[in-house]
């Protein structure tokens, strides 16, 4: 499982785990779902859509 925060309204990996604030957990497979339904606008509370590029990079390095 991986989690994620919400910085400056990019959705970002939080390797070390132990970034402040609310966080979300999701398994990597799971992440495209996620992102396909706009999940992360939800579970970070957020009125408008948010930027998951730095999620997807993340995404696509690890799994290289």
């Amino acid at each position: 499982m991986i989690r994620v925060v919400l910085i400056d309204g990019v959705v970002t990996p939080d390797v070390k785990k132990s970034a402040s604030g609310r966080g979300a957990w999701l398994h990597k497979n799971c992440a495209e779902v996620a992102i396909s339904r706009d999940a992360f606008r939800f579970a970070f509370k957020q009125d408008v859509s948010v930027d998951v590029s730095k999620l997807l990079d993340f995404l696509k390095n690890d799994l290289q």
